[in-house]
């Protein structure tokens, strides 16, 4: 529960540069140790990353995320802050994303 929310992304992107953005999270329906994130790279909010969650870490194992594959890990570093770093691999390029989750 205590990643359920809205929260706001300060990213840096090897491939983007810099974007802020809003992602939601969510209680999984089918797993009580994982969430989804709504919207992760800016693509939109239909679009849900797995994330599985132990403690204070998130960790988003490999999945097919908009076509493209997805993985990464973070950790939660405070009450309202989240420091998530993951790579999108769309078969050509790898896009190494570093960011703040702050929440709203």
């Amino acid at each position: 529960d205590v990643y359920v929310a809205s929260w706001t992304v300060n990213e840096n992107s090897t491939q983007i540069g810099a974007s802020t953005y809003t992602v939601h999270i969510n209680k999984s329906t089918t797993n009580t140790t994982q969430v989804e994130i709504e919207n992760l790279y800016n693509i939109g909010f239909t679009f849900k990353a797995k994330a599985d969650i132990s403690g204070t870490t998130m960790t988003l194992n490999n999945q097919t995320y908009n076509s493209q594959q997805l993985h990464g890990n973070g950790t939660k570093t405070g009450a309202n802050s989240i420091s998530l770093t993951y790579y999108m691999n769309n078969g050509t390029n790898i896009d190494t994303c570093t960011c703040t989750l702050t929440r709203q």
